[in-house]
């Protein structure tokens, strides 16, 4: 029972995601093509349950092909850039400590063998706000250039409005996703550090 309740914890926290962020993609999309109209007025559980595909499939793709560019990244972040390193500090209150690969590879093993539920479900967070970053943040980046095209091809002061609230929610979201990362590899290795020998 415990494992069903965490697996649908995680599909609400990790997975969801992918379904909002598709979705602001797919509303992006028909603004772009559409302009500001009211939307479709079919509400039938067929026609919301393609939504919600179409909207995973989506906020995934987009997800994926963005880690490919390096704008953001699903992989725990070892060596963390400047600007990444720095809003680290900031949000942790404690400095980056340098991180090799076989070191991060090791303490995850370890930490996937032995933590207990406690320090394992605080390791979930820490993913489950990554996802939140790269899933949202990603989408919300390719939402910001559908909304700028709609707003000039109609000349909607509101599109333009949101178009700017998605660029700048979206910078902040692929940070927290780069900064996120990070947490998750020191979380991992500061464990081990204490562990290693118990």
């Amino acid at each position: 029972m415990n494992d069903l309740i965490s697996a649908l914890r995680q599909f609400i926290t990790r997975d969801l995601m992918f379904v909002l962020g598709g979705s602001y993609v797919l509303i992006a999309l028909f603004l772009h093509i559409f302009g500001p109209v009211a939307p479709p007025q079919d509400t039938s559980g067929a026609m919301f349950a393609l939504w919600l595909g179409t909207a995973y499939v989506v906020g995934f793709a987009v997800q994926e092909c963005l880690s490919l560019s390096r704008i953001i990244t699903t992989q725990p972040v070892i060596q963390p850039g400047p600007i990444v390193s720095r809003a680290y500090s900031k949000l942790t209150k404690t400095d980056w400590e340098s991180v090799t690969k076989e070191l991060e590879r090791e303490s995850h093993q370890l930490f996937e063998a032995k933590a207990g539920d406690r320090e394992y479900e605080n390791y979930q967070r820490i993913l489950s706000l990554k996802q939140i970053g790269t899933a949202v943040g990603s989408c919300l980046f390719v939402t910001f250039f559908l909304l700028v095209s709609a707003a000039w091809r109609f000349q909607s002061l509101v599109l333009y409005a949101a178009s700017l609230f998605a660029l700048f929610s979206s910078i902040v979201l692929l940070l927290m996703g780069w900064v996120k990362g990070a947490q998750q590899v020191q979380f991992t290795v500061n464990w081990y550090r204490y562990n290693k020998d118990a």
